[in-house]
């Protein structure tokens, strides 16, 4: 399984893509978000401008590094015809995960993009470190749903 079979698909011609998680917070799930990045910058044709924009909550534990690995997402964008902005969701109450495009697509995910297993520490010599398609799933469901309106809101 790979955030490319999950999600390629749905994303697929969309200019804005929006990706609600609260729980984009620590090093491995900003990881899992700097990966979808990579994902829809493979499936983008060059001459396309797609923006993505993450809404998470803040790590109260240490909000400093969470701006600074976000941060560093929007700076690998740089030239690539994506642009990636981020928001805190600062409710305090958001739990629900989905990506939404502009093509009509809501993606509900119920762990967001947390979807595998911590990495076995090999020194960086694994495929599951290094390839999705190699790392062990946790239980999780994701829902498609067809927008009436093709501007992403149902």
């Amino acid at each position: 399984m790979s955030y490319e079979k999950l999600f390629g698909p749905y994303i697929d011609g969309a200019s804005r893509i929006i990706v609600t998680d609260p729980y984009i917070r620590i090093f491995y799930q900003i990881r899992n978000m700097m990966e979808f990045v990579e994902m829809v910058i493979r499936r983008t044709p060059p001459e396309n401008l797609v923006r993505i924009h993450l809404v998470t909550g803040p790590d109260e534990g240490n909000i400093s590094r969470q701006r600074e690995l976000l941060e560093s997402i929007t700076t690998a964008c740089t030239g690539t015809g994506v642009e990636f902005s981020w928001a805190f969701d600062t409710s305090g109450t958001a739990h629900a995960r989905d990506i939404v495009t502009d093509t009509g697509w809501k993606v509900v995910l119920d762990r967001g993009l947390d979807i595998f297993q911590p990495p076995i520490k090999t020194e960086g010599f694994s495929l599951g470190d290094r390839l999705q398609e190699h790392r062990m799933l946790k239980n999780f469901y994701v829902t498609y749903v067809r927008a009436e309106n093709p501007n992403g809101s149902t």
